[in-house]
């Protein structure tokens, strides 16, 4: 694929969980994406979910969010992967996957919570990713593409075996946040590729093959590109989610 067009430095990606009576929101956005994930609950488990696909790289994206039926029934908890194991990633949409298991987590906290990451743009593969939660700083990484170089406490993991360290001695707010930050410096390397320059998520194989629910073998034919999807927030980060709240209301309204 070739070098993407995209100008700026930075990718800057946006999450906002918001839990309510009966029901917990999450929404993310970014270069590539805008979902919102709604499930609501009794106070103990979860007994809807749906979604919006607002801006997606496929066509077909959205489909995913009929998946999100699989999450009924499970029982809330803080843990943000307590129920990863539960339901197959590669089955559903990556990213509403996770927005799904934070709305469990934020459903057992309540109020609200913001996560704002930000990945330079990779420069002789060394960049420093860096993650604030609620407008205070939470985490900081050193990156060699996908090994992390510092702090002293992460240097040498590599963020392609997460699951082999990431569950060892983190609570769960600690957990959530390494989350947030590693899906950030994976999809970030999204900005040095011209996406517009395939048709169909065919075109990507065998590379992603299987690795979520457009790229299963039934789904990649279908999955045409989402040409101009992509947006540059690297000096627009304050745009990220502005609208939230009326696309809430649309989804609302929709139901």
């Amino acid at each position: 694929m070739a070098a993407s067009n995209v100008k700026g430095d930075s990718l800057r990606r946006r999450i906002v969980l918001q839990s309510k009576t009966g029901c917990s929101i999450a929404a993310v956005e970014d270069d590539f994406h805008y979902f919102i994930v709604v499930l609501e609950h009794d106070d103990r488990e979860v007994i809807a979910a749906y979604s919006a696909a607002l801006r997606t790289p496929w066509s077909n994206c959205s489909q995913a969010g009929g998946l999100l039926q699989q999450f009924v029934g499970l029982p809330l908890s803080t843990h943000p992967l307590r129920h990863a194991a539960a339901i197959n990633p590669k089955l559903q949409c990556t990213h509403q996957y996770d927005l799904a298991l934070m709305a469990i987590a934020q459903a057992s906290r309540g109020c609200r919570r913001q996560y704002d990451a930000k990945v330079p743009d990779h420069v002789s593969g060394c960049a420093q990713a860096s993650l604030e939660r609620d407008g205070e700083a939470c985490l900081y990484w050193t990156l060699d593409r996908t090994t992390i170089l510092t702090p002293e406490r992460y240097a040498g993991l590599d963020l392609r075996a997460f699951s082999s360290w990431a569950l060892d001695d983190h609570d769960d707010d600690a957990l959530e946040a390494l989350l947030v930050l590693r899906r950030a410096v994976m999809i970030s390397k999204g900005r040095g590729m011209d996406l517009d320059s395939v048709e169909t998520a065919l075109e990507d194989l065998p590379q992603m093959a299987g690795a979520c629910f457009v790229y299963q073998p039934e789904n990649t034919a279908a999955a045409h590109r989402n040409k101009g999807s992509t947006i540059e927030h690297t000096q627009r980060a304050h745009e990220l989610l502005y609208d939230l709240d009326s696309q809430i209301a649309a989804l609302a309204r929709s139901r």
